[in-house]
Formats: structure tokens, C-alpha cells, sequence
């Protein structure tokens, strides 16, 4: 056969008018089936995380939605299996699928990250959406997705003070007294933070000047915030996000993230060499080790999918 060299699409009529005669009179196949050509518009199937997304035909899912939506993607993934589309091995995963994976994999899509640098941007990107992309635009923001990430709590991003951050090696000093070195570009971030005194707030863009303060957290209203105040702020954050993008930021989920990229940065991949960097950065208990490592295997599917490039933070122009 000569090929034409046009790009033909997935014909899903055939799909359509099976589903219809083994599930009659049912108006939500038909929302089902434009979510199929939503999740798989470049008609890759190789990505079995796909398959997930194929459960949100709406924003929110619960059981009943779940159980519905289930025999739609186990019959689309016969059909596939029939046309060639997926491997046999592929199939079984998904008719597995139970609520907890699709929920848990839905979570990690909406709150945690590729890397850092994909935190951040996804941070710029939502502030350019309300024109506040320049330099200096949402940087209290962006100093607490890096110190949450590097593992400060949301009262120790409240006490941290200009005076902690160390020019000579890109650190920040913490209260225990230990010292975290930054990437450059992060440390960047949060000196230029410090010298900041008049800010634009998202999402109006109203320009307010900051009190003098030995704080490097502090807003127009406040020279010194609580833990409560950067909680609200990252709150406040979100909602435009979500409704924008999806995806939104989580203090507790941008800690984890940090471990999720060390041992994907690691360079032996075996349980023990896991369990042991995991101990190393956390110092936690083997339970919690346990947690992380079955974390990791979740997230490197969503963003790192075997035989593919990663997919930085997903969602993110829905």
C-alpha cells in the first residue's frame, strides 16, 4: 500500500453503534464517547493513564458515576484490543481499575508535579492569565510552593526570615538550624521576594505596597503572617486556578513531590535503594517508606509513562 501521507483519525462510529446496541437508551454513552476523543485526540494509546481520565466525563466522580462509566471503558478497550490498538497486557490493567485507582490517580494529576520548574510555571501561566506575568507578579506565591517543596512547613514559610537567606551559596537557614541549598533560580526567587515593597495581588492586580518587616512572608496588610495566613493565600490562589486549569497547589502534596523526584533522580531503581533514600530524606518509619513508594509508582505513571517524555503538569490547558 502507497501511503497518502494525510493523517487519518480515529473513526470511534464503529465504537458508537456497538455500545448502542449492547447499552440502549442511555444519553450519557454519548457524553462518554467525546470524552474518548478528548483523552485520546492524538490517538495514542500507549499511554495506559489515559485511561483514568476517561472517568471524568464530569468535573467530580463518585461511585454511581464510576460504576457507569466502568462498562463504557471496559467495552471501548475490548474494541480497541480487537483493532490492534492495545496489548492484551493493556487491557487487563484497565478492566481491573477500581474507584481507588482512578481516584487516587485523579488526585496526583490535579495537585502534584513533574518538577519544580513545572510548579513554578504553572504558577506563572495561571498569573498570565489575569496579566500578572511580570517578574515580580506572584512571588509570595511562588516562595511558598519552593520552600514547601524543599520541605518547610507552612509555620516555618511563616517565621522564615530575610536574614535566613544566604547569598554566598543559595541557602536558606531553618529554625532548627540546618541549611538548605536552593537551585539558583529558586534562591532568586525568594531573595528578590525579600527585597520586594510593592506588590501586585492576584487576581486584580491592584498595586499595594508592603510594610517594612524582617520577614520575607508578609502582605500588605501584615509584616508578619501566620500559618493560617499562607494556607488562605494558597486557597485563594486556587480558585482561579482550578477553574481554569484543573490543577491546583497543595503545601502538603509539594512536600512529597520533592521525595517523588529524588527517587526518580535516583540512579538505582531497586526497592532497597528506594527504601533507604526515602529513610534517608524523610526519616520516616517503614510504613511511611511503604506510603511513598507506592506514591511513586502512581506518579512516575502519570508523569514520567513508560516508552514516552514526561508530561510536566497535566491538565493544565483544559
Amino acid at each position: 500500500m502507497i501511503s497518502t501521507g494525510v493523517y487519518l483519525p480515529m473513526n470511534y462510529e464503529p465504537f458508537l453503534q456497538r455500545c448502542k446496541s449492547k447499552f440502549p437508551q442511555e444519553e450519557s454513552l454519548y457524553a462518554f464517547t467525546d470524552r474518548v476523543k478528548e483523552v485520546f485526540a492524538d490517538d495514542d494509546f500507549s499511554d495506559n493513564s489515559k485511561a483514568c481520565q476517561l472517568f471524568y466525563v464530569k468535573s467530580k466522580i463518585g461511585k454511581t458515576q464510576f460504576f457507569r462509566v466502568k462498562k463504557y471503558v471496559n467495552e471501548l478497550y475490548s474494541w480497541l484490543l480487537e483493532q490492534g490498538k492495545v496489548t492484551q497486557a493493556q487491557y487487563e490493567k484497565v478492566v481491573s481499575l477500581t474507584i481507588d485507582d482512578v481516584l487516587d490517580e485523579e488526585q496526583i494529576r490535579k495537585c502534584y508535579f513533574a518538577t519544580l520548574n513545572d510548579a513554578l510555571d504553572f504558577v506563572s501561566v495561571v498569573g498570565g492569565r489575569r496579566g500578572l506575568n511580570g517578574e515580580d507578579d506572584l512571588l509570595a506565591i511562588k516562595s511558598i510552593v519552593i520552600l514547601s517543596w524543599f520541605g518547610f512547613s507552612r509555620s516555618e514559610i511563616a517565621n522564615a526570615k530575610k536574614s535566613n537567606l544566604i547569598a554566598s551559596d543559595n541557602s536558606i537557614a531553618r529554625a532548627d538550624g540546618t541549611v538548605t541549598v536552593l537551585p539558583p533560580e529558586c534562591f532568586k526567587i525568594l531573595h528578590r521576594f525579600s527585597q520586594l515593597d510593592i506588590q501586585r495581588l492576584f487576581p486584580t492586580g491592584n498595586v499595594y505596597e508592603l510594610p517594612q518587616s524582617i520577614y520575607l512572608m508578609r502582605t500588605w496588610k501584615n509584616a508578619h503572617v501566620t500559618a493560617v495566613s499562607v494556607s488562605q493565600s494558597v486557597l485563594e490562589f486556587n480558585k482561579y486556578a482550578e477553574e481554569q486549569t484543573g490543577h491546583v497547589l497543595s503545601t502538603r502534596a509539594l512536600r512529597h513531590n520533592m521525595v517523588l523526584v529524588a527517587m526518580l533522580n535516583n540512579k538505582e531503581q531497586d526497592s532497597f535503594s528506594l527504601t533507604n533514600l526515602v529513610k534517608e530524606i524523610t526519616g520516616g518509619t517503614n510504613a511511611l517508606v511503604s506510603w511513598y513508594k507506592a506514591l511513586y509508582v502512581k506518579w512516575k505513571a502519570v508523569f514520567y509513562p513508560e516508552g514516552s517524555e514526561r508530561n510536566g503538569f497535566v491538565n493544565i490547558h483544559r
